[in-house]
């Protein structure tokens, strides 16, 4: 039987993320939502995901948190304001997101919230 091995990443945002959900993410009432964003993190990066602004405006509602387990580029407009979590994103992307009023959070402030939609 083969074990997987630990990805360490050359990216410390993607090391954060890694660490942060493993230690806390597990033991949380949405574990399964955590697990499934650890899964999706830890990929090779040529299978690394991609959420455009355009499709999180359309599935986003006003003060929802969402996660995002890999980068989120910047082609589309934010018209609401909700809080997002993210290991990486887009310049243009944070321009677009700060100049709409959403809340940037770390991946642990993330996983203290109740309600919370994983978008892949």
């Amino acid at each position: 039987m083969f074990m997987k091995k630990e990805r360490i990443s050359e990216k410390p945002n993607l090391n954060e993320w890694l660490a942060a959900l493993k230690a806390q993410g597990f033991t949380k009432k949405n574990a399964k939502l955590w697990r499934d964003a650890y899964s999706f993190a830890s990929r090779p990066r040529r299978k690394m995901i991609t959420v455009n602004l355009a499709r999180l405006s359309k599935i986003a509602n006003p003060g929802e948190s969402i996660v995002v387990p890999g980068k989120v580029l910047g082609s589309g407009r934010v018209s609401l304001k909700f809080n997002i979590a993210a290991i990486e994103y887009s310049l243009s992307a944070l321009e677009k997101l700060r100049s709409s009023g959403c809340t940037i959070e770390s991946i642990s402030q993330a996983i203290e919230k109740e309600n919370v939609r994983l978008v892949v």
